[in-house]
């Protein structure tokens, strides 16, 4: 039932059924894949899909971008979905706002949900500090360490 309020956009419908739910989607194919790293640095994340045994899964396609595969990397006997985030504009936005809908699809349905946001560059000081991270081995290997322990992470959640 709806409960109205002053301002519409207060209103609260407190029936659990969802208009799209898991059931509608039984016995189609499933990847079988519990956990999800999304990963701002391309190169970081191809080097990861060489690195363990990995298949392409998707293709994240939109306006102004380059087709960006999605991959199921098998990261010490679980499979992992590794995919690309996109920074700038509308992107971020639109990012963030589907890491806030996983979160409340995760506490709707009871089930556990863990994000981890890490900058890399720093925006403290007047002017934006970058800090060189396509600089060279040591900070791809720092990269490379930082998306692992990611993946680790995200499979004891």
């Amino acid at each position: 039932m709806i409960r109205e309020s002053e301002f519409p956009i207060l209103n609260f419908d407190d029936d659990r059924s969802a208009k799209i739910s898991v059931q509608q989607f039984e016995g189609r194919k499933a990847l079988g894949i519990k956990h999800g790293v999304v990963c701002f640095d391309a190169d970081a994340r191809e080097r990861l899909a060489r690195a363990y045994p990995s298949e392409v899964v998707g293709t994240l396609k939109g306006c102004g971008i380059a087709p960006l595969n999605i991959y199921a990397v098998d990261f010490n006997g679980a499979k992992i979905v590794l995919h690309q985030g996109i920074a700038g504009g509308p992107w971020a936005a639109s990012i963030m706002e589907e890491l806030v809908a996983f979160g409340a699809v995760a506490q709707f349905y009871g089930v556990k949900f863990g994000q981890i946001l890490y900058g890399g560059d720093s925006l403290c000081g007047d002017v934006w500090d970058k800090r060189d991270w396509d600089g060279d081995d040591v900070r791809r290997q720092a990269q490379t360490e930082l998306l692992t322990l990611a993946m680790e992470m995200v499979t004891r959640i």
